[in-house]
């Protein structure tokens, strides 16, 4: 990571390390992903995002002993924590760090961030057909560095920057300071006051509705 992490986000990225599952985020990935669901144009419910940062798999929980209550608590909590940065310009991603090299690995952090985007494609595509709308430069920036990013689309991309005179190898080293800038841009040009509400979760009672959204009883559902 960037710079030591506090306990509850060592605790964070060992409860995800818990569920061993493919799908599953690392730390930097689930803070792109959190920082795109708050910046992003689309009001989603947690109802919607949460099951995602898990991978998506309900017997996860049981079958590696994380604790439902206090892994959405702590993703509660950094979701909070990325909101109250971007909202003041103050954002700081965390980053995974290639350790042999020291090298930022902005990329895996724009992976979250493009997970996010595609729960909200339609508000997206509107808002990059509109040169016009509030953040449309900021989610242009942020587009462009995930093209940049993603190997399928260098050559298509390095070509085109080429073309306007930029140096790629620039804009990748600039990119670890641009991509909060242009996430703080973006979200204060959405409508702040209508972010949907996180979790709050300190604990569930076993008739209470679960937390992931299933609709069923806390008992017949991650409570088993």
């Amino acid at each position: 990571m960037t710079e030591e992490l506090a306990p509850q986000l060592l605790r964070l990225q060992h409860l995800l390390f818990a569920f061993k599952g493919d799908e599953t985020m690392l730390l930097g990935e689930l803070d792109g992903f959190l920082c795109g669901i708050a910046a992003g144009p689309q009001l989603l419910s947690p109802a919607e995002w949460l099951p995602i940062t898990w991978g998506g798999d309900d017997a996860s929980f049981a079958k590696y002993g994380v604790d439902l209550n206090e892994f959405i608590g702590l993703i509660n909590d950094r979701y909070n924590a990325v909101v109250f940065e971007l909202r003041a310009g103050t954002y700081s991603p965390i980053y995974e760090i290639d350790e042999p090299h020291d090298d930022v690995l902005w990329e895996i952090w724009l992976e979250g961030f493009s997970a996010a985007m595609s729960l909200q494609m339609p508000a997206w595509e509107r808002l990059l057909d509109d040169e016009d709308a509030p953040g449309y430069e900021a989610a242009i920036g942020l587009v462009f560095y995930m093209n940049l990013a993603e190997p399928d689309f260098e050559g298509t991309v390095l070509a085109d920057i080429a073309k306007d005179g930029i140096d790629a190898e620039v804009m990748k080293q600039a990119a670890p300071d641009e991509l909060p800038r242009l996430a703080a841009l973006l979200y204060k040009a959405s409508v702040k006051g209508a972010k949907p509400v996180p979790v709050r979760v300190t604990s569930v009672g076993r008739n209470d509705p679960c937390p992931c959204g299933s609709g069923k009883k806390y008992k017949r559902c991650h409570g088993l």
